[in-house]
């Protein structure tokens, strides 16, 4: 009878206990999504790990405070020993969601303390992929210079030159392609940077990208090249600059 006694009051306990973290990791949660980092500091003091994450998604203080651009909240659970490259259950750091959300000054603290910039989320993106998608120069440089791979390619085998060149960020473009992109990476349906370029009608990215030494001979997987995608949706300046190239080639 004693035993079971024990037995109970120890469940007991534990529940409690339990409950009681939860609480604490909600209102954790709960005052970083406020901006609260006075708040913050108290619940770190009563003994809340700084770690503690939402269970459904495994996000962590620390991701929502990058997500929310909350840079003190950030540098607080940093020095109590939060752990700036834990990813959720989809594979997303607190680096991806400072780079998407375009906050410079929580991205650079969280590489400061370590930060892995290549961590690949599940979908294939990276930091620098979510940075270039947000069209963010300061931070698409900032990443680069910690060693962001340029070619690291998605669930669908996408780069972020192709975004940048897709979307006609030129300065992008140049920056990717200093820093070692490569400019002839196929995505799964073949399409290149330059196609991207012709497809989004970009012609100083086109010219960037020829001056580069792109290759305008590349086809899909339907037998497209650049000069087709440009030629069918009209774009005639850059038709005319991948046939001089074309016969500058020959």
């Amino acid at each position: 009878m004693c035993s079971a006694f024990k037995f109970v009051f120890v469940f007991v306990l534990f529940a409690v206990s339990s409950v009681l973290a939860q609480n604490l990791t909600s209102d954790l949660m709960n005052s970083v999504r406020k901006g609260d980092v006075e708040a913050v500091q108290d619940l770190l003091r009563q003994g809340v790990d700084p770690d503690s994450r939402v269970f459904q998604q495994g996000r962590s203080a620390l991701m929502l405070a990058a997500h929310e651009g909350h840079a003190d909240i950030l540098e607080t659970l940093l020095a109590e020993g939060a752990d700036p490259n834990l990813v959720t259950t989809a594979g997303r750091s607190a680096a991806m969601d400072a780079a998407m959300n375009g906050h410079f000054d929580c991205l650079e603290i969280l590489l400061e303390k370590g930060a892995d910039v290549n961590i690949v989320a599940n979908d294939g993106r990276t930091a620098l992929m979510e940075a270039t998608v947000n069209e963010s120069q300061d931070i698409v440089g900032l990443l680069l210079a910690r060693g962001a791979d340029p070619n690291a390619r998605n669930r669908i085998g996408r780069t972020p030159l192709m975004i940048a060149a897709l979307n006609g960020r030129a300065e992008l473009v140049a920056a990717l392609i200093e820093k070692g992109a490569d400019l002839d990476i196929p995505c799964e349906e073949g399409r290149t940077a330059l196609m991207d370029a012709a497809v989004g009608g970009h012609i100083e990215v086109v010219e960037i990208l020829l001056d580069n030494g792109a290759d305008i001979t590349m086809k899909t997987k339907m037998d497209r090249t650049a000069l087709d995608y440009a030629a069918v949706n009209g774009y005639t300046e850059i038709v005319a600059s991948l046939e001089k190239q074309a016969k500058g080639e020959q």
